[in-house]
């Protein structure tokens, strides 16, 4: 007979910190820039607020407007207004304006 787990592993998550930095979702290499509200952030992602509730593709690129900081990131979840970022590489500071 299997043994057959009742619970689910526990996932550690890196800390998370609220903040409600202003940002900007760039999609398609820059083709498509989506303004958005921060409203949450860790080492690892970001939750956001989309103004407008739209579809994100899977990959995508996030702002932080304040300090120039773009990350890669995933698209983990995206319901109605809001979307969780999973970041897929480190942020680097970044000249080009959106």
């Amino acid at each position: 007979m299997m043994d057959i787990p009742t619970s689910r592993p526990k996932i550690e998550r890196a800390q998370r910190y609220r903040v409600l930095n202003g940002g900007k979702l760039i999609v398609n290499d820059g083709q498509s820039v989506i303004d958005c509200v921060i409203r949450d952030m860790s080492e690892g992602g970001a939750r956001v607020r989309i103004t407008i509730p739209t579809m994100l593709p899977k990959q995508l690129e996030m702002l932080v407007v304040k300090n120039n900081m773009l990350y890669p990131a995933e698209v983990r979840w995206n319901r109605n207004s809001e979307a969780g970022l999973l970041f897929t590489g480190p942020g680097k500071v970044t000249a080009r304006r959106y």
